[in-house]
Order: C-alpha cells, then structure tokens, then sequence
C-alpha cells in the first residue's frame, strides 16, 4: 500500500483577501460606519457659566427649548480664576439655529416668584435648562447662564421711581393696578450721590396707556384700616399678594395730564395713605430747583420729605447738605428742593406764570420755613408760609441755582399748647372754689334733713287716707293727682339721696322744696278735716 504526499505549491504573491480576514473587515466597515453615523448626528458642544450648579446632574439634567429637550448636561467643571461653574452640554443635531447672541439659559428649579411657585415639576423631574431664544445670523458656544428666568421686554416700556429707600421692594416684585398686575420691578440701584435709591420698572404694552404724570405709587399694604362713614373698614390681600408683595399705582385721567418721557421720575411712597396726600402742579417743565439755607436744627429733614402751600404738596427735598458755621458754632443746612411753580397759576391771570407769580409773593413775604408733619415722630418738612413785619427779600437767581429766602423754624407748637393750659390753670382761684363750695354743703345740709322728715310723714297720711274704703271711692282725677304727687315725692327722695348736696343748683333745689314744704302743710291740713269727717270730700264740711 503506498502512501499519498501532498503536493504543497509555494506562491511568492501576498494574498490579503482571505477568508478568515472577511468577518473582521466587515465588522471594522460597519463599526466605521456606525461611528460616522454617530458623528453625523451629534450636535454641538456648548459651554454654560452660572453661579452655582443649581442641582443639575451630569448625564441626565436636560436643556429644553418650549418643554422639548434638545440637549443633555455632559460635564459640570469648576472655575479656577472665579466663582462659579461650568456647564458642558451636548445639544441636539439641529439646535445650531438656536444657539446665538439673543440666546438665554437659565435654570429652572422650584421657587416662588412675581409669578407664583414656579418650577414644580423638577421635584419629579429633577432641575434642568432651558432657553430663550431669537432669530440671528450670529453663532455662540459660550453663553452666561441667568440667575432668574428671563422675560421678554419688547412689549412694553421702563418708567423710573426715585425713595430714600428700598422700602423692602425686591427685583422681580410685581407692579399692580386697580388688583391686576401690570408689570414687574426690573432693577434697584443706589443713586449717585448715595441720597435714596432708583427702581426701574416694566409696565406692559396694553397697560402703559394708565401711566401720566398725575400717577402715584406706592408699597402695597398686605392690611387696609380705613374709616369710612364713621364705620372701620379692614382690607386684607388676597394669599397670592402676600406672597409676592410688590408696587401699585393709581392715575388720575384728564386732558391736562400729559404722558411721560423718559427722563421724568416718579416718587415711590411707602403706602397709599402717603401716595395720595393733596398734591397740585403739574410736573415736567414747570418743575425748578431752588436752594434754601437754614441756620435751625433740622436733623429730622429727610430726603424726599414734602413742600407744602396752604396743606397741599407742591414739591420735595431733593438733597441736603450741612456746613459747621465757626463764627455762630451751629451747623447750617444747604437744602436742595424740587417745585412745581405750576401750582401757582392763576387762571384768571393767564399771562403770567406760576413762576412770576411765586416771585411775587415771595416778595409779599412768602419763606420756606421748617415745620414738624408728625409731633410724635417729629418728621419734619418745609412749609411755604406768608410772614409779617419782615424785610423784603426776593428769589436770588445765582449762575448755579435759585436761592428760596427762609425764616425760622417754629417751636414745638403742642408743648406751647400744653404750657399755656397749665398756666391758665395755675391762675385759676382752686383754694377759693373748693372753700366755697364746702360751705355751701354745710348750709344746705340742716334744711333738707328738715324736709325730708316733713316729706316721710306727707307720704304716711297719703297712705293711710289710700287705704280708707270711702276714700277709695273718690273720683279718677283725685286719685291721678295722688298719684302724681306720690312719684313727685319720691324722686325727690332719691334727688335728696344722691348727690344733689354736691349739685351747683342747690340754691334752686331749695327754693323748689320750699313751695313743695307750704303745699305739704296745706295738703296736711284737709287730711285733718278727712280724717275727722271722712264724707266731707263728698257732702262738704
């Protein structure tokens, strides 16, 4: 039996395509083709700073746009050189379109805003991102996240309110008229000169309409007391306004209320009692600065504090300034107010201004003078008042301002009242009063005992004569007379009883009782007769 070789051939030629390199070149095309499909489809790499990470997780917080997620937090980094983080998201194929210089992120977590409780439905959730955003040509990757959600300023318009303080209003607080809510409270910052604060507000488009000159606003109260026609009245917010607090405002509509530009400020009052004291003029132009100096203690004069004419508001402290006088050794006040020379047009002078007429009567004696608006507080404000018997001074016009004479402030008017009280009554002859009016008890004292014991006795016979059956038998208008004179005598018992010893009528009193003792005796005298003949009433003597 022979045995078969094989016949091995020998090839010099590299041949790569083999079968056992098939399944492995498949398999490394197809994984080639997946990861460009994967690359195709990946969308863009964007950065994110925010103050904090706000609860978001890597691999599972989501960025959405209109509530439909176009991306997912991929990495959360500190920054080195400054506060904060970093948020590296991985946005959706599709969302470059979305991604430019008008674009907004913020995170949304629960929280209660000037629109409510927000964000409740990250509790189930978890925090997430979402965005806001316009069309634009540009294209950003690195974005500042926003610490509060963003709305929309293009339908609507910014007006400026002025305060010596914040009067706890907070960015974001809701601005309201007539219980609607109009707009909101934008920004809050310190004035140049540090005196007071600006608010800037967004009232919206359909409502800007409500706003003119004559608007007031104020803090809204969570608690209205009010007395209207001799009753209390008690307004309590609704749950919603004490939530969120926040601003509201009131106007009055007329054709000489004219709209607002942009310069003009609104004062900011601290509740609607104070927003809606009696105020006249009418503002923008006809509004001037002037400067007044005191040499009193005015420590009180705030910033914004009132001017008033005859009790109506015509303007406001708009700066103070204070200077040590050596000479006097007194510190004197340089005040700078705001006012409405409109206030002083006379309508039936139309040719001359309200200004020409504050000249005017600035020259009759017209000062500013610093009076107290409240004795327990001791607030003060400046009052335009007319003075006689003083020397004739005019408005001083200087290059820089416009130089109010002033006279002296008043003392405190309440303690004069009461000084004056206790000096009347010191005056008063109190030894003498209360001697006299002991003696006159001690006179008095002997004849009503007198007439008391001769009045007990009138109404014993008056009984006695009631019980006799023939007596019993006497006409209606003898019994109606008896019984009359019966009650007589018993509220004079009760007179006599009481305090009419103290009465300053006792002279009266006694007169009367005299008249009452001759009646007594004559009534005495026929009971004698009826008692001794008890038909004589009937058939006579």
């Amino acid at each position: 039996m022979s045995i078969q070789t094989p016949d091995i051939k020998h090839s010099n030629r590299i041949d790569l395509v083999t079968s056992i390199w098939i399944i492995p070149i498949i398999a490394m095309f197809i994984s080639l083709w997946l990861a460009y499909q994967h690359y195709t489809q990946m969308g863009i790499e964007i950065e994110i700073n925010f103050p904090t990470s706000g609860g978001l997780k890597i691999g599972q917080s989501q960025i959405k746009y209109r509530n439909v997620p176009i991306g997912v937090v991929t990495k959360i980094l500190l920054k080195d050189k400054e506060d904060g983080v970093t948020v590296v998201a991985r946005m959706d194929k599709g969302s470059r379109k979305y991604l430019n210089k008008k674009t907004k992120f913020w995170i949304v977590k629960p929280e209660v805003g000037s629109s409510g409780i927000t964000g409740l439905d990250t509790i189930i959730t978890g925090t997430y991102i979402t965005i806001f955003t316009q069309k634009d040509d540009s294209f950003k990757k690195v974005f500042n996240g926003l610490e509060e959600s963003y709305v929309t300023k293009d339908d609507g318009k910014y007006f400026t309110l002025v305060s010596e303080k914040t009067l706890n209003v907070k960015v974001s607080s809701p601005v309201y008229y007539r219980n609607m809510e109009v707009g909101s409270v934008e920004q809050i910052f310190v004035n140049d000169n540090g005196m007071g604060v600006k608010l800037k507000i967004f009232i919206r488009q359909k409502y800007e309409k409500f706003i003119n000159q004559s608007s007031k606003f104020w803090v809204k109260s969570l608690v209205d007391i009010n007395f209207i026609n001799s009753g209390l009245s008690i307004d309590i917010a609704p749950l919603s306004h004490i939530i969120k607090g926040g601003l509201e405002f009131s106007t009055i509509f007329n054709k000489n209320n004219i709209e607002v530009d942009s310069n003009y400020k609104f004062r900011l009052y601290k509740d609607s009692l104070s927003a809606l004291d009696k105020k006249i003029g009418k503002g923008g132009e006809y509004v001037k600065k002037f400067d007044i100096f005191f040499e009193d203690e005015i420590s009180k004069l705030n910033v914004h504090s009132i001017v008033k004419f005859n009790g109506y508001s015509v303007g406001e402290v708009t700066d103070i300034k204070f200077n040590y006088d050596s000479t006097n050794f007194n510190i004197n006040a340089e005040v700078e107010v705001s006012i409405d020379t409109s206030a002083f047009l006379d309508k039936n002078r139309p040719l001359k201004s309200g200004f020409d007429n504050l000249k005017t009567a600035v020259e009759k004696g017209l000062r500013a003078r610093v009076s107290e608006e409240n004795p327990i507080t001791q607030a003060l404000f400046i009052n335009l008042e007319f003075i006689k018997d003083i020397p004739t001074l005019p408005i001083i016009n200087t290059p820089k301002y416009l130089i109010f004479p002033s006279f002296k402030m008043k003392n405190n008017e309440i303690i004069s009242s009461v000084t004056n009280i206790l000096s009347m009554i010191e005056k008063l002859p109190l030894e003498e009063l209360l001697l006299s009016a002991n003696k006159l008890l001690v006179d008095t004292n002997e004849p009503f005992t007198t007439l008391m014991k001769e009045l007990s006795l009138t109404t014993k016979a008056i009984k006695t004569l009631l019980k006799n059956k023939e007596t019993q038998n006497i006409t209606k208008e003898l019994n109606i007379t008896l019984k009359k004179l019966s009650e007589l005598l018993i509220s004079t018992k009760k007179i006599t009883d009481g305090d009419s010893q103290k009465s300053i009528l006792a002279g009266q009193i006694s007169t009367m009782l005299h008249e009452i003792t001759k009646a007594s005796a004559s009534m005495n005298s026929v009971l004698n007769k009826i008692d001794k003949k008890p038909n004589s009433l009937i058939f006579g003597d």
